[in-house]
């Protein structure tokens, strides 16, 4: 639903955005491409939909080759299925939100893989102190090289001011940030 929420929002400012993710029946929306049917996978106190098939990493870079996007928003980036399938395989700039808090035995198990994907993902945000130090902690990742995302509330203001500080990975990702369709 974060995600879908996201388009929306994004759309309703007249940028182009599109969803590319698992999707049990027909897409809620018209513009979400389905890659495959979900997993509901247990993780930080509820239920995320992946699609960690060979099947469903395929159908994402077939979608990721045919669109010519200019920005990749990559909801949780470590993810097993095509948010991590897109991450590794990129050619478009990216940005990363982390969810994830708490402990990690995935992240724990893969993390030689981890580290070294890691570094693809341009930019990369955390929505809580939690995950901050999730990712910290076992990905080595700093607030010198991560934003933390600040909350809204639903009549528009900020509920919690973060310091912002973004590291650019390479100097044309951060002009295409800048100047993105989204």
């Amino acid at each position: 639903m974060q995600v879908l929420g996201l388009a929306r929002a994004l759309r309703s400012r007249g940028l182009e955005a599109r969803v590319l993710g698992p999707c049990d029946g027909p897409p809620p929306e018209s513009f979400v491409t389905p890659l495959g049917n979900s997993l509901p996978t247990s993780a930080n106190g509820s239920i995320a939909p992946l699609a960690p098939d060979p099947p469903a990493m395929f159908r994402t870079l077939q979608a990721l080759s045919a669109e010519r996007f200019d920005v990749v928003h990559l909801h949780e980036p470590l993810a097993p299925g095509p948010t991590l399938t897109a991450a590794v395989t990129h050619r478009y700039p990216t940005v990363g939100t982390f969810h994830a808090a708490g402990t990690s035995a995935s992240y724990q198990l893969i993390k030689p893989w981890l580290l070294s994907w890691i570094k693809r993902i341009d930019h990369k945000v955390v929505v809580s102190k939690d995950a901050l130090e999730l990712v910290s902690r076992i990905l080595g990742v700093t607030t010198r090289c991560c934003s933390m995302a600040s909350r809204w509330n639903r009549s528009g203001g900020r509920r919690q001011s973060c310091s912002v500080r973004v590291s650019r990975r390479r100097s044309s990702s951060a002009g295409a940030m800048r100047n993105a369709r989204v």
